[in-house]
């Protein structure tokens, strides 16, 4: 959900960020201890912004940090990555930015962990294309409020929106695969154009950052108190 406004957990993480991440992570920890997750796949929603590749018109380019330059929020990556975490320092606070760059979180979350898992439970994030169906926009304003409501219109009618059970179907395609052979730590999307096609790989460089992908890992397990 794209937040309108900063806001905290008890335990001081945005709750952006705990709601979309923090959480699976306790859950899929807890699952993985108990060894119920054994030859299972844990897949997690992506967002296509998390490839830094929307028109900027959007508002939701992913923040420096992401991208290897931790600008405004820390003096190195790892500090930048928490002070993100927890909405703790930066420039004033931008719900969309803030929502897609939780999304690359994730893609570095599944990658850290299916490397941990590697042969007994695989891991992907899965950006199923435009569903603006689920509504996950409703707490935005401003002109990014406005574009969703016109795409909500037009979007079937140009190919740029798909109804939510076939965005809904690409999960599942991608937890039982069907359609093709993925990579455990993928981090795969389709366009809504894509409608007869399995999802596939994302290959933008910030995305497969091994440094980066053990530090939002760590984050996730240390302000969590899960661990692996």
């Amino acid at each position: 959900m794209v937040p309108n406004a900063v806001d905290h957990t008890v335990d001081g993480i945005e709750v952006c960020f705990a709601s979309s991440l923090v959480r699976h992570h306790i859950i899929t920890t807890e699952l993985l201890g108990a060894g119920l997750l054994d030859d299972a796949s844990v897949v997690l929603v992506g967002l296509e912004a998390a490839n830094n590749d929307l028109p900027r018109l959007m508002g939701m380019s992913v923040y420096d940090f992401a991208l290897g330059e931790p600008v405004g929020l820390g003096g190195t990556e790892a500090e930048a990555m928490m002070n993100f975490a927890t909405a703790s320092r930066g420039p004033e606070f931008d719900g969309q930015r803030q929502y897609s760059t939780t999304k690359v979180f994730s893609a570095w979350w599944s990658a850290a962990m299916a490397g941990r898992h590697e042969g007994s439970t695989r891991f992907y994030t899965v950006s199923p294309g435009a569903n603006m169906g689920t509504a996950a926009a409703r707490n935005a304003d401003g002109l990014f409020k406005v574009m969703i409501a016109v795409m909500s219109r037009v979007g079937p009618h140009i190919a740029m929106d798909q109804p939510v059970p076939v965005g809904a179907k690409r999960y599942l395609d991608v937890a039982l695969g069907r359609g093709g052979a993925y990579e455990s730590g993928s981090h795969l999307h389709v366009q809504a154009e894509e409608d007869d096609r399995p999802a596939r790989r994302a290959h933008a460089g910030h995305l497969t950052n091994t440094s980066r992908q053990e530090t939002a890992l760590a984050i996730l397990t240390n302000s969590s108190g899960s661990h692996l």
